[in-house]
C-alpha cells in the first residue's frame, strides 16, 4: 500500500520582512502580491572531509549560519514595488552617510501546512534585480543576504 504525502500548496506560504525604516512587508500565497517563488539557501558548507597523503581522513566542521533568500516576484507586482521602496530607503540613508540600518531587516518565511520556517536576521539586499522588458510580464529575482538563518 502506498503512503500519501502531505499536500503542498504555494498558497500556504507566508513571508514577512520587517525593517526599522519601512515597517513590515508581508506576502502570502493568498494575498496575491505577486510571489513566484521563495528559495532559502545556506552559504556555508559546514562539513568537510579531506584526505591526507597517508590516507588519513580529516573531518572538519566550520561554523556559519549565513545565507541568502531569493524571492522571485513578477515585475508588475506590489511586492516588487514594496521591496524597491525598502531598497530606496536604505540607499538614501547610505548615500547620506548612514549605513547603520543596512543589515537591519528580519525575514520570516513559513509554510502553514507543513510547519516549516526560516527565520533570517541581519538581512540586506545584494542589489536591485535585473529587469527584462518583453511582450509579457517577467519575474525579477530579489537576492537578499542574511547574517543568520535558522531553519525549523
Amino acid at each position: 500500500m502506498s503512503k500519501q504525502l502531505q499536500t503542498y500548496s504555494g498558497m500556504d506560504l507566508n513571508f514577512a520582512m520587517s525593517h526599522p525604516l519601512i515597517g513590515v512587508i508581508q506576502a502570502s500565497g493568498v494575498s496575491a502580491k505577486g510571489v513566484k517563488s521563495v528559495t532559502v539557501r545556506m552559504s556555508v558548507d559546514q562539513s568537510n572531509i579531506q584526505v591526507g597523503m597517508d590516507g588519513a581522513v580529516v573531518p572538519s566542521v566550520m561554523p556559519g549560519d549565513q545565507g541568502e533568500i531569493e524571492i522571485q516576484v513578477w515585475q508588475t507586482s506590489t511586492l516588487h514595488r514594496d521591496l524597491l521602496s525598502w531598497y530606496n530607503a536604505i540607499k538614501a540613508a547610505r548615500d547620506a552617510g548612514d549605513v547603520s540600518n543596512w543589515f537591519s531587516a528580519n525575514v520570516l518565511v513559513a509554510n502553514v501546512v507543513d510547519g516549516s520556517s526560516h527565520t533570517c536576521t541581519g538581512v540586506a539586499p545584494v542589489k536591485v534585480p535585473d529587469k527584462t522588458y518583453q511582450e509579457q510580464a517577467q519575474p525579477v529575482a530579489w537576492l537578499l543576504r542574511a547574517c543568520s538563518i535558522v531553519a525549523e
